[in-house]
């Protein structure tokens, strides 16, 4: 028994013993360093006290807070750290829209406020100093290879169901614009595609310009003078006076014009991927041509005003004669015996037109085939413009004494005549929905006004 008892008292030491390094020093005593010190896991711990969340000692920035910072670094020109505020913006708060228009805004200050840094530092330089060449050489071919432009998309100014079928819409209430003096006279000076009015500006030297019917959104599309404006779709079709006077066209926000033709045209039309035009280089006959310049086809009439309805080209010779023919050229007769002076345009039923005698100027209505004509109103003085409406005559006129004005007459008695005696017009565009009309005041520099026909004001 002892000696069992013994024998597990030594197997007890030896365990202990077995444990212990006699070869250390007393200098080599663990420390710190020595120990192995094991990354935390990444694996959450089951510890209830080890998973309690501590508070951060950075507070969380609020969307207001972050907008602040971001403000404040733009206006240091801080434009990375104000990047890093936005996109934090855009990541913990998706739903606020407005940063994207500041982050682009402040992008395109950025890349101002840089070109202009790297401008100065290429102009310090000289082409007289060898090193200076060297430099300019090198970073002239870096910069070449970089793509610093941005393709915007291409936004449609139409809605669905607004897309011209005619070209040329609204510009058949357009009899034009007079230049110095009305020595020269440009046609087709403004035109109409949903809500949206593109027009030659002469305030801003006959350049080209699109604006939406209520006025917003004046946009300039080309410095160049222009004329015979038409839309269809995404594209202005127009004749450019300050090049060649050739056909070109453009996207409807003056990008990617476009030759077409060197045809010299003083009116035009366009249709069906078609161009019906006056060829001002032989005696303004009457011709046609594919929307790309190619397959001209001449009809041989000498032809003054065109107009396009319900798949017909209807056109008023220099002879006064009005007439009609498909948009091939067949079938092509007489429509209106009578001679047709002024203006004539076309709406869903009828024909306007006005005839000239020794009694003074008349205004008919007809239909489409010229028949059941009706006269609608007669006068002993010009009238430079006509426009029918269902309950109105809007004219712009001149009268024996030399005084013009605009006058509203009452279709149901025509001795009923309102007059606008500070306005003067031969463009209008009639918002029948809205019951207003907008037009160029040839008084005030073919500037726009707005005629209420409610109670028949006139304002800006």
């Amino acid at each position: 028994m002892k000696r069992i008892l013994f024998l597990s008292i030594m197997l007890i030491a030896f365990t202990i013993l077995s444990g212990c390094n006699f070869n250390r020093t007393p200098s080599e005593s663990p420390s710190v360093s020595d120990a192995t010190i094991e990354s935390p896991s990444s694996e959450p711990s089951l510890d209830p006290i080890v998973t309690e969340i501590i508070p951060s000692e950075e507070p969380v920035l609020t969307v207001d807070d972050l907008y602040t910072k971001f403000h404040e670094a733009e206006a240091s020109e801080d434009y990375i750290l104000a990047l890093g505020y936005a996109n934090q913006i855009m990541s913990e708060y998706p739903e606020e829209q407005r940063i994207y228009w500041l982050k682009t805004q402040m992008l395109i200050s950025c890349m101002v406020a840089f070109n202009n840094e790297l401008r100065k530092t290429v102009d310090s330089y000289s082409t007289d100093n060898s090193d200076h060449k060297d430099f300019i050489i090198t970073f002239k071919d870096e910069y070449s290879k970089t793509d610093l432009s941005v393709e915007w998309p291409f936004i449609h100014d139409y809605a669905d169901g607004q897309i011209n079928i005619v070209g040329s819409s609204g510009t058949e209430l357009s009899s034009g614009m007079g230049i110095n003096d009305y020595r020269e006279f440009r046609r087709e000076v403004f035109c109409v595609q949903g809500d949206w009015v593109y027009y030659i500006n002469a305030e801003e030297g006959y350049s080209l310009y699109k604006m939406k019917t209520d006025f917003t959104s004046r946009t300039l599309l080309t410095e160049n003078e222009v004329s015979n404006l038409n839309v269809i779709g995404d594209w202005i079709y127009f004749t450019d006076l300050s090049k060649d006077e050739h056909i070109y066209k453009m996207r409807t926000d003056g990008s990617m014009q476009t030759f077409i033709s060197d045809a010299r045209c003083s009116f035009m039309v366009v249709y069906n991927d078609y161009i019906y035009y006056t060829d001002a280089d032989s005696s303004n006959n009457l011709c046609r041509m594919k929307a790309d310049g190619s397959d001209i086809k001449n009809f041989g009439y000498n032809v003054e005003l065109i107009n396009v309805a319900d798949n017909l080209v209807y056109f008023r010779t220099e002879q006064h004669e009005l007439m009609s023919m498909t948009p091939e050229g067949t079938d092509i007769k007489r429509v209106v015996w009578e001679e047709s002076y002024g203006d004539f345009y076309i709406n869903e039923d009828s024909i306007y037109y006005m005839t000239i005698n020794e009694n003074g100027l008349t205004i008919y209505e007809c239909d489409k085939l010229g028949q059941n004509k009706q006269q609608l109103y007669h006068a002993d003085y010009k009238i430079n413009f006509f426009y029918i409406m269902d309950t109105k005559i809007l004219m712009s006129v001149r009268y024996p004494d030399r005084t013009e004005c605009i006058i509203l007459v009452d279709r149901n008695n025509t001795d009923n005549a309102i007059q606008l005696k500070d306005y003067v017009s031969n463009n209008i565009i009639h918002l029948k929905d809205q019951n207003k009309i907008l037009f160029m005041n040839d008084y005030s520099g073919y500037s726009w006004f707005i005629l209420d026909l409610a109670d028949n004001t006139v304002g800006k």
